[in-house]
């Protein structure tokens, strides 16, 4: 923690080392800010100082070795921790998923994702050629579909302001069901725990 406290302020993505440096919470993309950070050590050694007494240039360039040396030992680290993603999906009684599971480590995404995929349902499920047959005593089923999914994200689903969850972190279901036969579950759940490794992995396995 220690050495991503360093890279909070001035130096690169200070997000997610601040994260990880107060809480150590480990973010999805963190991996990939480790990685970045190294390489612009490497690239662009003259925008870093590391507070080093001797500033001659052979004293500069062993403290960047040694910066890039950290680095790789805490990306070696954060691959050995172990996190537990949450993951979201639709499936379809009877059929194959027809796309990977989107997974993250950040709640305030899978809500996010969540909350994107429930509100775009209704045209995945009556196409652009549904035509509308609301009257002043009831409404159509796409618009019925549309108006119960508002009611299940305003009541059940946390909201998500600015990358912010408000609503305590829980795992969420909605189902719905197309011409009285088919019925397909949104969902958003939590996955066991697994090494961050293992996370990376499975993730860049299924996009």
């Amino acid at each position: 923690m220690a050495i991503a406290a360093q890279y909070q302020a001035p130096y690169g993505a200070g997000e997610d080392f601040a994260a990880f440096a107060s809480t150590g919470t480990i973010t999805t993309d963190f991996a990939d800010v480790i990685t970045d950070q190294c390489a612009d050590i490497a690239l662009h050694p003259e925008t870093y100082s590391f507070g080093a007494a001797d500033d001659s240039d052979d004293a500069h360039a062993q403290a960047c070795q040694a910066a890039q040396s950290e680095l790789r030992a805490l990306l070696d680290y954060v691959h050995s921790s172990t996190v537990t993603p949450w993951s979201v999906g639709r499936n379809t009684a009877g059929y194959l998923p027809e796309s990977a599971p989107y997974v993250t480590l950040e709640y305030a995404d899978a809500v996010q994702a969540y909350r994107t995929e429930l509100e775009q349902a209704p045209d995945a499920i009556y196409g652009d050629m549904y035509e509308c047959t609301c009257d002043d005593n009831e409404l159509c089923a796409y618009h019925l579909e549309e108006a119960a999914i508002a009611a299940h994200l305003s009541d059940d689903a946390p909201s998500v302001v600015s990358g912010r969850v408000f609503g305590r972190e829980a795992t969420l279901s909605y189902a719905v069901t197309e011409d009285q036969t088919l019925n397909t579950v949104y969902w958003l759940e939590q996955c066991e725990p697994m090494s961050y490794r293992a996370f990376l992995d499975d993730r860049n396995n299924d996009y």
